[in-house]
């Protein structure tokens, strides 16, 4: 059940959302590529976002970007990248086993690499964005035809999808170390001991519709996950 705080905050979102579409103003979504012209801009708000919540400096974003702009800015930003037998995910630097693997021991099914979706480079600017965005990623993740979400998320994250009834699948620790000489430009990040995680974003979808605000606010902004994911998308692979 959504604590009364997180329905307000997602109920004020949804009604924004339905304001903005009744006025013609700018809140939307929008999914930027690679070669989209707003990609500088958008990589800029992360960087500048994560430099300041951790000290950090990005150097690398997934090839896929999620971003809700509002009428007065930029709302909130969320990377993405489908996996693909030949490229390692970013998080799969902390396992030994692929993630799909791990997550099919896990469940005791079997699990195809192609129904992984990774995330990243979540960033936002008010209370109310991240959910918003993750609402809208998994019926992204269902509309391109995947099935799970795998990420490194912090306490803060996982807070954050308790509270929106989604169950989480925990894959390992996200051990910095791995990272050698890279752990530096992440400042602050790992000494929350994020975990690796994995959702499945056919049962958080339904676990959205079960609930008055969630539910609210996937309706507000459906047509425009499916215009994004009828764009030239590459169904999320890089």
């Amino acid at each position: 059940m959504q604590s009364a705080s997180v329905e307000a905050r997602l109920r004020t979102t949804a009604n924004n959302l339905r304001r903005d579409a009744r006025h013609g103003t700018s809140s939307r979504l929008s999914i930027i590529s690679r070669n989209t012209p707003e990609r500088a801009e958008i990589e800029t708000y992360i960087a500048t976002k994560f430099a300041a919540t951790y000290g950090a400096t990005l150097r690398e974003f997934l090839p896929y970007l999620l971003v809700l702009r509002a009428a007065n800015g930029l709302g909130g930003v969320l990377g993405m990248r489908r996996a693909a037998d030949d490229t390692p995910l970013f998080l799969e630097q902390y396992l030994e086993t692929p993630a799909e693997l791990i997550l099919g021991d896990l469940l005791k099914i079997s699990v195809a690499r192609g129904s992984l979706v990774e995330i990243g480079n979540l960033v936002a600017t008010w209370r109310g964005s991240s959910q918003m965005l993750f609402i809208a990623l998994a019926a992204l993740i269902v509309q391109v035809g995947a099935q799970w979400a795998v990420f490194t998320a912090t306490p803060e994250v996982q807070k954050l999808l308790a509270r929106l009834g989604v169950k989480q699948y925990v894959l390992g620790k996200a051990d910095g170390s791995k990272l050698g000489g890279q752990l530096v430009d992440w400042g602050t990040y790992y000494n929350s001991s994020p975990s690796l995680v994995a959702v499945n974003a056919v049962d958080a979808l339904t676990s959205f519709a079960r609930q008055p605000t969630s539910s609210m606010l996937l309706a507000s902004c459906k047509y425009q996950i499916e215009a994004c994911s009828s764009d030239s998308v590459g169904a999320l692979y890089d």
